[in-house]
């Protein structure tokens, strides 16, 4: 029978557990966090200013992506395997996204014409709407009136 160590619980908690890669010695990794967050940021934000057409700039942003990687000493098949693991999902929030906006588009189309269900609450909006017209011109003129009554012109 073989005993577990005690030092198993120490060792998940080291800071490279999920990722071996994390203690490389690159220039990558020997840049502060703080310059590694703002160039992350910087790309990000740039990238999603492009317009959708310019191809040759999204290729530069992919050649920048590589170079970055080549230059983290990460081994090629860590990173093909991450890009592999993560692509569905993004395609997966990114065909949320598209389902959720086409719903709202549908709802929108659908307060904004006249259907046979609809038909009634808007002959009722009408109504009501035509009423209030009625009455605020009928006070507006007895207000007039009592203005004049009283001197005003």
């Amino acid at each position: 029978m073989r005993l577990r160590s005690r030092t198993r619980g120490a060792d998940a908690l080291r800071r490279d557990f999920l990722d071996r890669n994390g203690r490389l010695d690159s220039p990558i990794h020997r840049a502060r966090p703080a310059v590694e967050l703002v160039a992350t940021l910087a790309l990000v934000i740039a990238t999603a200013f492009l317009p959708r057409q310019a191809w040759a700039l999204l290729a530069v942003v992919l050649a920048l992506l590589l170079a970055t990687a080549a230059a983290s000493q990460i081994p090629w098949r860590f990173v093909v395997r991450r890009v592999l693991w993560l692509e569905p999902f993004v395609l997966g929030v990114a065909l949320l996204v598209l389902l959720d906006e086409s719903g709202r588009m549908k709802r929108a189309r659908a307060s904004r014409s006249f259907t046979r269900q609809r038909s009634r609450t808007w002959h009722a909006m009408a109504t009501v709407a035509s009423q209030l017209f009625i009455r605020s011109t009928e006070r507006a003129d007895r207000i007039w009136a009592a203005m004049c009554a009283r001197g005003w012109r």
